[in-house]
């Protein structure tokens, strides 16, 4: 799309200056970029919402009564159980070790009934 070089001075046609041209194609300019953003932001906000939907429904061992926290806590457990399971004590992190010792310590204060 092409910029008119014309504009209208008290409803009389008036050709801008290179000043006011340029300057009106930087502002269409940033016009167009802060729409790509809004039209962004929000398909990253329905991809994720979607994405989240799918998560409970197939992740969480709570089916579709699954909220984020327990999917996110499910999917979390499988995966350290797993970790503890395949990562030698000699070579892990200390911050592996950190989570590990945390994970274990709220599982103790919140047993399953």
């Amino acid at each position: 799309m092409t910029l008119s070089r014309i504009k209208s001075v008290n409803g009389v046609p008036v050709e801008m200056s290179d000043a006011e041209y340029t300057q009106a194609l930087s502002d269409e300019a940033e016009r167009i970029t802060e729409g790509n953003i809004r039209r962004e932001r929000k398909a990253n906000n329905i991809y994720r919402r979607a994405r989240g939907i799918a998560y409970r429904e197939q992740l969480g061992k709570e089916g579709t009564y699954s909220t984020t926290d327990r999917t996110i806590g499910d999917v979390l457990d499988v995966i350290i159980t797993q970790l503890i399971d395949i990562v030698p004590v000699a070579t892990r992190t200390p911050e592996f070790n950190e989570l590990v010792s945390k994970i274990e310590t709220i599982k103790i204060a919140h047993p399953k009934p």
